[in-house]
């Protein structure tokens, strides 16, 4: 939300964030069983949210890198 940070997520299961600035590697966030489909921050930048192929998405905290929630209920994978 403020440019300083980028997210990225892959079939490697792993949800990565970025520095736009120095462009290194700031944190890996862990916890996914299933390939990253999408990746949204939270508007004040606190929270990632990631819909996830299991057909969950998963939230996590940004400054500790703690997975804060799992919602679980749709049918299908989640895309976006």
């Amino acid at each position: 939300p403020n440019g300083q940070l980028l997210a990225s997520g892959s079939c490697d299961r792993c949800i990565k964030i970025w520095s736009t600035t120095t462009g290194q590697l700031t944190q890996t966030l862990t916890g996914v069983t299933a390939d990253i489909n999408s990746i949204y921050f939270s508007p004040n930048g606190q929270r990632i949210a990631a819909g996830i192929s299991d057909k969950t998405i998963r939230v996590w905290d940004v400054s500790s890198g703690q997975l804060v929630n799992t919602l679980h209920g749709h049918s299908k994978t989640v895309t976006s």
